[in-house]
């Protein structure tokens, strides 16, 4: 009986087991996707505080342009301490050789152009390392900027991760209350809400990693904007202030050698930039460069309306209704083409131009090309006024050579002087001119160089949304896991690949550019000065020699009314005729008393 009562009860305990063992499995299940709910949820609250500041600044101008000047200082900070002993020493080497030339007491120009010479070099030696630490600052800037975007991707992994356990869970939760005997409608609808939160809180994390690396990006463009005006201001003005103590020494030399021989009244204290066009030989080269540096504008949106078309084509086709996994592949592909044909217009607009920088002669020959530009454009804006002061200081000289008096000369020669004073503040103005010029063009060539990178930048964002898009449709057409997710992964990874090959080409072109440009404002200066030294050097001998003429025939009128006054006086007059007749008149005495000689008779 009691064998018969087991065999007959055996089928029910194990169906009771099962349905306990069911229980206990959809108990668990719960807690692991309620589990994955907070993981979600702590996910996405470290991503909204990822880069908070970086966003939070993005939104106003003055906070975005503050915390750019922030991390500017920080990294100039950084890489002034790291230079801070080679810059000791440099400065100390001038500072001597500067001393050594205010101290020299020669008559010998050539040991005053040599000791120039040497304190021009040890100035130009400090402002390499000036260079060298502005490219340090760059590079610290730089690695600021990636460290804060890794952070923010990091947290994009993980909130991805988190929904993707969740997804991945709420399907064995569901599989497990229909194996329990749940209710279709129930663990549907729980299924549903579940799919709904993931994919949610997917989005949103989606929308702040974009959000967060758009902040980066527009806070650390305005600090690399901010660093390079800045570093190259303040090198322009120390190496103005070098420049302006070695000419005050060597005029103080000169004026004290003067006094004992004659000196020359300048000597040259700037390289002819000029000659370096004539030393290069790569003409053909110089000009596929200037052309590469005149189509980046072109080239960086060189068939963008054709694949934005092909995108928007797609996405109307695909949210017309509920997409597929065919249309989602469409859009995907397009995103790829995208993304490639950017890199790939970025590596073309920027060849050349990095090419070019890596060779310091050509990088030199077209950095005076650009100052050639730069310099016609501005004597074109200032023709009109320098031919009026030019005119004016050509009258000044002429009055002159016709003054009538000594004091005339003196006034005169005081107002050609301020003839020439206006017209080397014309020629200052024509040299801000210039610089004003190269400086914009320097801005067009980095905001084409944003331009074509943000191209890459947002072709890469799509990639990585349609991406998810894609993952969605494979996923409610019944694709296995495995497979849509290993696909999403390698579509991830091209895509910040991309985007990371994308910021490394605009890096590079950056500095290509900046360096290229640094050498066109070296040359431009220099050839600045130089011209401005000529010019003043030919007014300065133009009034000298119109001085010297007015005075020289001033000093001859006056010795001509001289003698004319003496001679039109009466009793010098009578006295000259009268000593003139008394030595007539004695030659005629003298030749009357002679004897006459008598000659001897031929015949004895």
């Amino acid at each position: 009986m009691v064998r018969a009562v087991w065999i007959f009860a055996f089928p029910a305990l194990l169906v009771l087991s099962e349905a306990l063992e069911s229980e206990s499995e959809v108990d668990k299940l719960q807690q692991t996707v309620h589990s994955d709910k907070q993981d979600v949820e702590t996910a996405i609250y470290k991503m909204g505080n990822a880069a908070h500041n970086f966003r939070r600044a993005a939104q106003n101008v003055t906070h975005a342009m503050a915390l750019a000047k922030n991390l500017v200082e920080d990294a100039r900070t950084h890489a002034s301490q790291a230079a801070s002993q080679g810059k000791k020493r440099a400065m100390h080497d001038f500072v001597i050789s500067l001393s050594a030339l205010k101290n020299l007491h020669t008559t010998n120009s050539s040991k005053m152009k040599d000791a120039v010479r040497d304190a021009q070099h040890k100035s130009e030696h400090l402002d390499q390392l000036q260079k060298d630490e502005q490219r340090d600052a760059r590079q610290r800037l730089r690695q600021a900027r990636n460290a804060q975007q890794d952070e923010v991707r990091r947290g994009y992994r993980e909130a991805r991760q988190a929904t993707r356990n969740l997804l991945r869970d709420r399907n064995s939760l569901m599989n497990a209350q229909r194996h329990a005997g749940e209710k279709e409608n129930v663990y549907e609808r729980e299924e549903d809400r579940n799919e709904h939160f993931a994919e949610g809180n997917q989005d949103r994390a989606e929308d702040q990693h974009e959000r967060a690396l758009g902040a980066i990006e527009s806070i650390f463009e305005r600090a690399e904007d901010y660093l390079e005006d800045e570093g190259q201001k303040d090198r322009q003005s120390a190496l103005h202030a070098r420049g302006h103590a070695i000419r005050t020494a060597y005029e103080t030399v000169r004026k004290a050698a003067q006094e004992e021989a004659a000196l020359p009244a300048t000597i040259d204290l700037m390289e002819e930039p000029m000659d370096l066009a004539a030393k290069s030989k790569s003409g053909d080269q110089l000009g596929s460069l200037a052309a590469a540096l005149k189509n980046m504008e072109s080239s960086a949106n060189q068939d963008y309306q054709t694949s934005s078309a092909r995108r928007a084509h797609y996405v109307r086709q695909a949210k017309a209704h509920h997409e597929t996994e065919e249309e989602a592949q469409n859009v995907l592909d397009s995103d790829r083409d995208e993304l490639m044909d950017a890199i790939h217009s970025m590596e073309e607009s920027s060849r050349f131009i990095t090419n070019a920088a890596k060779n310091r002669t050509h990088a030199k020959a077209f950095a005076i090309n650009l100052v050639e530009q730069a310099q016609s454009q501005a004597h074109d804006d200032m023709q009109d006024k320098m031919k009026s002061a030019m005119h004016d200081f050509e009258n000044s000289v002429s009055a002159i050579k016709g003054a009538s008096s000594e004091s005339d000369v003196e006034h005169l020669r005081k107002v050609s002087r301020q003839k020439s004073e206006d017209l080397n503040k014309l020629e200052e103005e024509e040299a801000r001119v210039a610089h004003a010029r190269l400086n914009r063009k320097r801005d067009a060539q980095r905001e084409e160089l944003r331009r074509s990178y943000r191209r890459a930048h947002e072709a890469a964002s799509n990639m990585l949304r349609d991406g998810n898009r894609l993952e969605k449709a494979q996923r409610r057409s019944g694709e296995k896991e495995s497979v849509y997710e290993k696909q999403q992964l390698r579509n991830e990874m091209f895509a910040e690949r991309s985007r990371d090959t994308a910021q490394a080409h605009q890096e590079r072109a950056r500095d290509a550019v900046e360096d290229i440009y640094e050498h066109a404002q070296d040359a431009l200066r220099s050839s600045t000065r130089k011209q401005r030294d000529t010019a003043n050097r030919a007014r300065r001998q133009a009034m000298e020699s119109a001085v010297s003429s007015a005075t020289t025939a001033l000093r001859q009128a006056k010795e001509q009314s001289n003698v004319t006054e003496l001679l039109a006086q009466p009793a010098v007059g009578l006295s000259l005729c009268a000593a003139a007749s008394l030595g007539l008149l004695a030659l005629l005495v003298v030749r009357r008393t002679r004897p006459t000689p008598i000659a001897k008779p031929l015949l004895g």
